[in-house]
């Protein structure tokens, strides 16, 4: 899936983003920490330039979508990273903040902060945002 979407025109990638995010985000949790970690699995696993292209597309995607959705798939993506080895659920956060890095503060943080809020919300550890942007700088 991630291959295909980040190598369709950016209308459609948009489009089929949009289509998938919204399934995700009203599957139950168990199925969608499960679609999230395939996800995961996936871009970890593509080549580093679908890869970028892919998590922006998916950044600007979810952007677009409504805070409950949002939040839905950040509880999911929260819950998908600890099914994941700690250098691919680390590899992957990296990946969308240098992907958000330059966009203006409020948009950045519909990314960054919801995942924040969603770990939070887990009582789970955060990721080092801050590390992440600070490399993102570098």
């Amino acid at each position: 899936m991630i291959k295909m979407i980040a190598d369709a025109p950016p209308e459609q990638r948009q489009m089929m983003l949009a289509e998938r995010l919204q399934m995700i985000s009203s599957q139950p949790i168990d199925q969608r920490v499960q679609s999230v970690k395939g996800i995961v699995m996936g871009m970890h696993l593509s080549d580093s330039k679908r890869r970028a292209v892919f998590q922006c597309a998916l950044a600007e995607a979810l952007t677009e979508r409504t805070e409950e959705e949002r939040q839905a798939i950040y509880i999911g993506r929260a819950k998908a990273g600890l099914l994941v080895s700690k250098e691919i659920d680390s590899s992957i956060y990296q990946g969308i903040v240098d992907e958000v890095f330059d966009w203006p503060h409020d948009r950045r943080n519909k990314i960054i902060g919801g995942l924040e809020k969603a770990h939070e919300t887990l009582n789970l550890a955060k990721p080092d945002f801050q590390m992440m942007i600070e490399k993102a700088r570098a």
